[in-house]
């Protein structure tokens, strides 16, 4: 087992093909859009976008391919080493964001003809069709529910908001037993079921309520990367809110290099990279919760991560949790569950589930951040191996 180093020092920009870098007032709107729309606080720039432009030249044009854009209440910014023949950049951002809207109009909790939220307002308990997409997406859901024991659940959504930690936030006051346990009757994985042939979704209580965003980014970098595939490019690197895949490598001959950030408390126009990681055909996804809490006018500090299980905010000290893994869906929803978790379940779950995960976290308040690599994390950035599976075991 790998043993925890405290983070003195950090990788410096140079250590990194490229460094994406926003003004101050950009990314603080976007980690605002963000706290909206995930309930563990996704940290968009958690882990920070990285490609050599200069090596990404396209051999028809000799400059870059690089589209970029706004999607899901966050950015997409996607570099591949040439253009298809017959396509331009401008084409191929079209297909791309025709791409995203489609996910949008299925997935969506913040348009009200979303299918996802068709699905929410109706109290039926009979099944309830929808695009296959959706079903795959919410049963990938259940699958990481199950295998993590709660600590990811898509249903957590109305035990956000009554803490006030959700899209309709109110000051801020903690609940009371009653209330929260009243809560808890209509929250749990196990109050979902799907049906794969015949695609549709079945409530086993009313009031469901199914949130997606804490896999519904990754879901869509895969797709994203699906549609570059079929359009005949092979190398690439898919950036949506920090979740990543990459396939094939630069124009150079190099992979593609992808840096995980420095926790800090407060957003920063220069964050610091905290380790550069070549991305392999695989994918990347980070979750952190140092920028999401509430304090109250006793100090007492609450995480706007809530523990299904317990129905209340983390108490542990887990900064951030990444995780590679061979698709973009399952490492979003892991890196999620994984900060539910904690620093010590993590890891132990990542061994026992032969899981690639790196944590940043503290054992206190006031103590300074460690850093653990799980051991498949290790051996996959020492290049002796590939990206890990699924976690199934």
């Amino acid at each position: 087992m790998s043993n925890p180093k405290t983070s003195a020092s950090t990788t410096s920009a140079a250590d990194v093909d490229h460094y994406c870098i926003e003004p101050r007032e950009t990314i603080m709107k976007r980690l605002s859009d963000t706290n909206r729309s995930n309930w563990t606080g996704h940290l968009l720039l958690m882990v920070l976008f990285c490609a050599l432009l200069a090596g990404c030249a396209s051999e028809s044009t000799g400059k870059p391919v690089r589209v970029n854009g706004q999607t899901m209440g966050t950015y997409y910014d996607i570099q591949f080493v040439e253009l298809p023949e017959g396509e331009s950049p401008d084409s191929m951002q079209k297909i791309i964001e025709a791409e995203l809207d489609r996910i949008n109009d299925l997935m969506s909790t913040w348009k009200d003809d979303s299918q996802l939220m068709q699905f929410n307002n109706s109290e039926s308990e009979d099944w309830f069709k929808v695009d296959a997409d959706t079903e795959f997406v919410v049963r990938k859901a259940i699958e990481i529910s199950e295998l993590t024991g709660g600590t990811f659940d898509v249903t957590v959504g109305p035990l956000v908001e009554l803490w006030n930690f959700g899209a309709s936030k109110h000051d801020f006051k903690v609940p009371d037993e009653e209330s929260l346990n009243a809560v808890s009757e209509e929250i749990g994985w196990q109050l979902v079921e799907t049906r794969e042939e015949e695609p549709a979704l079945k409530k086993k209580h009313p009031k469901v309520f199914l949130n997606l965003s804490a896999i519904a980014k990754g879901f869509a970098v895969d797709q994203v990367a699906d549609v570059l595939r079929e359009a005949g490019v092979a190398s690439y690197l898919v950036n949506i809110g920090g979740e990543m895949v990459a396939s094939g490598k630069k124009a150079n001959g190099e992979p593609w290099t992808v840096a995980i950030e420095q926790p800090s408390e407060t957003a920063i126009a220069s964050p610091k990279v905290l380790k550069a990681i070549p991305l392999r055909d695989g994918a990347l996804a980070t979750s952190g919760n140092y920028r999401n809490y509430f304090e109250d006018a006793d100090g007492n500090r609450y995480s706007h991560t809530i523990d299904p299980r317990t129905l209340r905010p983390v108490k542990h000290h887990l900064l951030s949790a990444s995780v590679l893994a061979e698709n973009c869906t399952e490492a979003d929803g892991f890196a999620t569950a994984l900060m539910v978790m904690g620093p010590k379940e993590a890891r132990q779950f990542s061994i026992d589930h032969d899981l690639a995960i790196y944590l940043v976290y503290k054992e206190d308040e006031d103590g300074p951040q460690q850093e653990w690599a799980s051991p498949l994390f290790e051996k996959y950035e020492s290049g002796k191996d590939s990206v890990p599976g699924s976690g199934k075991k």
